[in-house]
């Protein structure tokens, strides 16, 4: 089964961090089209010092691929600590439920008339990546600005807060 995801009119503002487990260039060309001049980052930001030196943060079809929520959930902290006040977060991903395999292609529409295809396999039966349990993590960093779905996949933009709701985080920057 073939996915089309139309990306055409998708553009970021300021400095990116692409956060991700396979790198399908698509971040990267959305960002290399843009007129404005962008930095884009591909790193490990588990292992980097905080800063806010990012606009805005991306994940795309990388959550769904982390088996357990609180690994999603470290991700997700990490990233807010290392975006800008008011900075955003797009995800891209697949809606995914336990007991389901997927087996799918997903072909992006690019500006330009471009085109990337991927696949995309899941075939774990306990992993589990549904809106409803990112959006009860994110909601601890972000507030959800939109959500939107076709079929299994689903877009995300979030805005980053400038307090977590998670008592355990304390950003030194806001003192």
């Amino acid at each position: 089964m073939e996915y089309i995801l139309d990306m055409k009119d998708i553009e970021f503002d300021g400095d990116v961090l692409d956060i991700g487990k396979e790198n399908h260039g698509v971040i990267y060309n959305l960002t290399k089209n843009s007129d404005d001049e962008i930095c884009i980052d591909y790193v490990d930001i588990l292992n980097t010092e905080k800063s806010n030196d990012f606009k805005t943060g991306v994940f795309f079809f990388t959550l769904s691929k982390i088996w357990r929520n609180s690994e999603r959930r470290e991700l997700i902290k990490e990233v807010w600590e290392h975006i800008g006040d008011e900075g955003l977060l797009y995800i891209w991903d697949i809606e995914k439920r336990s007991k389901e395999i997927i087996n799918i292609d997903i072909k992006v529409l690019m500006p330009k008339d471009k085109t990337k295809t991927f696949s995309y396999k899941d075939f774990n039966p306990i992993n589990e990546c549904t809106t409803e349990l990112l959006k009860k993590i994110l909601e601890n960093y972000f507030e959800i600005e939109e959500t939107k779905f076709w079929d299994k996949i689903y877009f995300i933009k979030a805005k980053k807060r400038g307090r977590t709701l998670d008592e355990s985080v304390i950003n030194s920057g806001k003192f």
